[in-house]
């Protein structure tokens, strides 16, 4: 799993806003930078990513950030918060390249996430087994 090639510029990150992820994150934090959702199963195994060492010297590229859902948050909103975050920290502004691709676990697209992320230069939505991608052409 090679999340970041230099032949097509690829540089994805995963949001996982599914509460029982678990272990998974370990293997998806080696190749990727995540965002997770914080749960009873999700937060242990992100403390274990946290004490491991670094894969890369670009903690930008690979590691975990967890976030809170607030209260009575739907998935809908959830996600869109959270393309605002993902864009300030590995957008054009924050980050060369800048995120070219999120592929977001544990939720459906909608038209509220459609539209969302068409401010954020996404041009294409494609469905997953797990959730769907968001790919814009890169920063």
């Amino acid at each position: 799993m090679n999340f970041l090639s230099k032949e097509h510029s690829v540089y994805r990150i995963i949001l996982v806003v599914d509460d029982h992820s678990g272990e998974r994150l370990l293997d998806l934090a080696r190749h990727a930078y995540v965002w997770a959702v914080q749960s009873n199963d999700n937060d242990p195994w992100a403390t274990k990513i946290w004490q491991e060492p670094a894969v890369d010297s670009d903690p930008e590229r690979y590691g975990l950030s967890t976030f809170a859902r607030l209260p009575n948050e739907s998935i809908d909103d959830l996600v869109i918060r959270l393309l605002e975050m993902i864009e300030d920290h590995h957008g054009a502004y924050a980050h060369a390249p800048a995120w070219s691709e999120i592929e977001v676990r544990g939720a459906s697209p909608s038209q509220a996430i459609a539209d969302a992320a068409k401010l954020y230069g996404v041009t294409r939505i494609e469905n997953t087994s797990t959730g769907f991608f968001l790919r814009r052409a890169n920063c």
